[in-house]
């Protein structure tokens, strides 16, 4: 019985201090960059990979606003003949100039698809992080 114990305490203190855990076995991050922006500044979409899998990234997306403590859908857009872009575990993908078309100053966020590589190809809808547009700043 203390062999048991000692044996599961041992396990815990490993599993705890992340000795066993890969170095990608985290999530996928979605971020928009600035994360203030005037409404013609140029944006960009940051997707990184921390899983331990590579995933493929489908460019279409919609755009929500926030309106009234809600999220609203403001635009959508797809893209036909596109191939999937790879995105290896432990690296990342940028878009320069993503397409979010604020239309007024607010809060606004993406939605794009992901496909993880397993051997199911789920495909999910992940939500990047809030931008938020200001009016266009006078230079």
């Amino acid at each position: 019985m203390k062999q048991v114990l000692f044996l599961v305490v041992i396990c815990s203190v490993i599993v705890s201090c992340g000795i066993l855990s890969s170095p990608g076995s985290g999530e996928i991050e979605i971020k928009l960059l600035p994360q203030i922006a005037s409404i013609d500044d140029p944006v960009t979409l940051v997707i990184k990979n921390e899983t331990n899998q590579s995933i493929r990234y489908h460019c279409g997306h919609v755009v929500e606003r926030k309106q009234n403590e809600e999220w609203i859908e403001h635009t959508g857009t797809g893209c036909a003949n596109a191939f999937p872009v790879e995105i290896k575990s432990g690296h990342r993908y940028e878009i320069d100039d993503f397409l979010l078309a604020p239309s007024k100053p607010g809060y606004y966020r993406a939605i794009v698809s992901v496909v993880s590589d397993d051997e199911n190809f789920i495909e999910t809808r992940r939500v990047s992080e809030t931008i938020e547009f200001v009016e266009n700043q006078l230079e």
